[in-house]
């Protein structure tokens, strides 16, 4: 067994890598490990072991928290793809074309968006996925009032897709995000169940 070393990923990064390495054993089960760095993590990974019906102990050692998922024979990979990831627990996303909410002062359409991203945070459900193009590649800069909601959001499960053409049109470095392709947007749209265009 070879531990699987998450520390440093934000959910549902370890929850994905534990699915992907269980799929993996051999049918007559057997155990994974995964090694993370916050207690969020661990307790996501707990909740899939016990969704799945396999065994879970945790060990905590200098901000290091060992899961050993005790996998069972022929474990079900449908029955596992089913568990849904921490944070996404609807397929909706919200695509952002523009750093200001809404026509208008562009001051207020500023502090509008900034009210709209922290809003989300404090929702129960958050959306699977957020997809930033054009002038909306701005709110992920360094040092921005909107980067500490982008941030909260990719902690708890939502996937942050940034448009790579549009960060080198405006030469911006992101500070939270995945740099995406207009294919991975588009397929993240045609995928959902509800898309919310800002």
């Amino acid at each position: 067994m070879t531990p699987i070393d998450a520390r440093g990923l934000a959910c549902p990064a370890p929850v994905i890598e534990a699915k992907n390495a269980i799929k993996a054993l051999p049918t007559e089960g057997g155990l994974v490990q995964i090694l993370v760095d916050n207690p969020l993590a661990a307790e996501n990974l707990e909740r899939m072991s016990a969704a799945q019906g396999y065994s879970c102990m945790i060990e905590q050692d200098k901000g290091t928290h060992t899961v050993t998922i005790a996998v069972g024979e022929n474990a079900d990979p449908i029955k596992l793809d089913a568990f849904p990831l921490p944070g996404a627990t609807s397929a909706s996303v919200i695509a952002i074309s523009r750093k200001s909410l809404g026509d208008g002062e562009a001051e207020l359409g500023e502090i509008l968006m900034k009210s709209f991203l922290y809003t989300l945070t404090n929702l129960d459900t958050k959306p699977s996925a957020l997809l930033l193009f054009n002038s909306g590649t701005h709110l992920v800069k360094s040092g921005t009032n909107t980067l500490p909601d982008l941030q909260t959001l990719a902690a708890s499960g939502t996937r942050i897709l940034v448009c790579g053409a549009c960060l080198d049109y405006y030469d911006i470095s992101p500070a939270v995000g995945t740099i995406a392709t207009m294919l991975d947007i588009t397929e993240e749209m045609m995928n959902a169940d509800k898309v919310l265009t800002l």
